[in-house]
């Protein structure tokens, strides 16, 4: 039972880690790639993304490889917190679209009447 336990703690471990690698990679790639050297609200929303994504998919394949319980509630939930994330990342660009578009259109609209 002992042997279980230590498996389970470091698979959990070793999650955490490449969520926090992930994360610090992304995000350090990203303000590499800017050309602003401060961090923006779509570079921090990226490297959260992209780092819950990939350890969801981790997890995922320790699943189906037997490293954890594949019964366990936490795959469910977190498939749950995937889902939710993932909607919101695209869902708030579509609607700073909109909103960006509705702002250039009002203000066309104000310059053609002048």
């Amino acid at each position: 039972m002992y042997v279980f336990s230590e498996l389970i703690d470091n698979t959990f471990l070793a999650l955490a880690s490449v969520g926090i690698v992930t994360f610090l990679g992304v995000l350090a790639l990203a303000d590499y790639v800017s050309v602003e050297h401060s961090v923006s609200t779509g570079e921090m929303r990226a490297a959260m993304t992209a780092s819950i994504t990939v350890v969801y998919l981790v997890m995922l394949a320790l699943t189906f490889s037997g490293a954890t319980l594949p019964d366990s509630p936490i795959i469910e939930h977190f498939s749950w917190v995937v889902g939710v994330v993932i909607v919101f990342y695209f869902g708030s660009k579509g609607v700073l679209q909109y909103i960006d578009i509705m702002h250039r259109r009002n203000q066309q609209n104000s310059s053609n009447q002048t």
